[in-house]
């Protein structure tokens, strides 16, 4: 084999430091900056923004599925709330929520931080799909808009 230029042999070391150094080095950088614990409320914060950019063909739909997780990541996300949900105990506060949810199709639950919403909420939404409803989760407003007209697309 023949040896490598001065050209190719610097060539050859570039490209094995952006494949084998950049990633790590932009994720710890990245994780720097904004830290995985907020990531999804920062994307929440921003999704507007993100909806823009998707719509204006800035950011494409690989992307997006990245950004904005679908239907494994529900599932996951899911699985997770049964694993917690084996340590609910019920309340009064809890129970209101329900009968709440068996009158109204829309229910807002409002307390200090730290009460338990999300814990509630989480609960009656397994209860719900126990019962067979179909369990969405959700992050902003907008994914529910999205989700109605992917419905209505469907349905057409």
């Amino acid at each position: 084999m023949a040896p490598l230029s001065e050209e190719e042999e610097n060539y050859v070391r570039l490209a094995l430091l952006l494949k084998g150094v950049t990633p790590r080095a932009v994720r710890t950088f990245f994780d720097r900056e904004f830290p995985p614990t907020y990531l999804p409320s920062t994307l929440n914060t921003n999704y507007n923004t993100l909806w823009d950019l998707k719509l204006k063909r800035v950011i494409n739909q690989a992307q997006w599925n990245l950004l904005i997780p679908r239907n494994d990541q529900f599932q996951k996300q899911i699985a997770d709330w049964k694993k917690k949900d084996k340590m609910f105990v019920s309340t009064r506060a809890s129970d209101y929520v329900m009968e709440c949810l068996q009158d109204n199709s829309c229910v807002t639950l409002t307390a200090p931080s730290g009460a338990g919403k999300s814990f509630i909420a989480r609960h009656r939404a397994l209860t719900l799909q126990k019962a067979g409803y179909k369990v969405v989760p959700v992050i902003t407003n907008q994914m529910i808009l999205e989700i109605i007209i992917n419905q209505v697309n469907r349905q057409s």
